[in-house]
């Protein structure tokens, strides 16, 4: 005689429940193989193709632009002979 259980579920259990079953036959048989969620990338694998629009490119360069080593030189030079930064 067989053991019989009978269980309730709902319906997004039972599909939770089936695709759980079917993701974990899929991994044993070898045909999918999980990658750990920590997995490194090369380029290639990394890589998407990304769209920017013109104005937002150019108010992320300006707002984020760096003085130059001869800017930095100068504003240091004109604070130590007392120009107008000083």
């Amino acid at each position: 005689m067989s053991n019989n259980i009978i269980v309730q579920f709902s319906e997004d259990e039972f599909k939770r429940l089936l695709k759980s079953c079917i993701a974990e036959s899929l991994e044993n048989s070898g045909l999918i193989k999980s990658e750990p969620s920590d997995k490194l990338f090369n380029v290639n694998e990394a890589s998407k193709k990304l769209y920017f629009r013109k104005s937002d490119l150019e108010k992320w360069l300006s707002e984020g632009r760096k003085q130059t080593k001869e800017e930095i030189e100068n504003t240091k030079f004109k604070k130590e002979k007392g120009g107008k930064h000083g």
